[in-house]
């Protein structure tokens, strides 16, 4: 059966503001009570479902993005910045939350911080996503599922949609992303019993061994 798109991604969506060679000390961070002053900013759209589909449409792919933003001057950004890809937009609003934003600070040596902010993410709920995802399960070949630790909201509904996809033939990739400070040890057994029933899953490191 053809299915017209090659993956849809359902995850976590930010505006990302990259500072490069910006100038903290990696064992103190980012000094508080003063203001740090760097040289390099970059825009762009980012999250891990986000930066899936950019990427696979990229490469050729015909790839669709569901997630949620709010109804501000940030998520229209998101928007305009994700149409200028062949990428199908399956993009909730809320004036209810906001989009979210994520600030990554990299210094000369190489060394990280990230920090986000923002409630759109972890607002995408079962309901939101089922509403528009049973229409394409004859339409996709993947389903890439990322940020599973941010959308909390979405974590009562993780096994039915991979169960759903799963029956429809569909390939279920997992990346449920960092191990942030508001993950729980539970949330790290359902991924665990989760991780049983998908087709590929793809930690890094650090995330593998946590």
């Amino acid at each position: 059966m053809h299915r017209p798109f090659d993956a849809l991604a359902v995850g976590s969506v930010y505006l990302d503001i990259h500072y490069g060679k910006f100038p903290f000390n990696s064992a103190v961070g980012i000094n508080t009570e003063t203001e740090t002053v760097g040289t390099e900013v970059l825009l762009s759209v980012g999250g891990s479902a986000a930066n899936f589909a950019q990427i696979g449409a990229s490469l050729g792919l015909q790839t669709a993005l569901l997630g949620k933003i709010g109804q501000d001057r940030v998520g229209n950004i998101v928007t305009e910045e994700l149409s200028k890809l062949k990428i199908q937009q399956l993009i909730f609003t809320d004036p209810e939350v906001q989009t979210n934003v994520s600030s990554h600070f990299t210094n000369p040596q190489g060394n990280t911080i990230q920090t986000t902010g923002g409630s759109a993410n972890a607002a995408l709920n079962p309901e939101d996503v089922f509403r528009v995802i049973r229409n394409y399960f004859d339409k996709i070949s993947t389903l890439y599922i990322g940020s599973y630790f941010k959308l909390t909201a979405l974590q009562i509904g993780y096994n039915k949609l991979v169960e759903d996809a799963r029956a429809a033939g569909i390939d279920v990739l997992l990346d449920h992303g960092m191990i942030s400070n508001i993950v729980e040890q539970q949330h790290i057994e359902k991924v665990r019993k989760l991780i049983e029933h998908v087709t590929y899953y793809r930690p890094n490191e650090q995330e593998f061994t946590t």
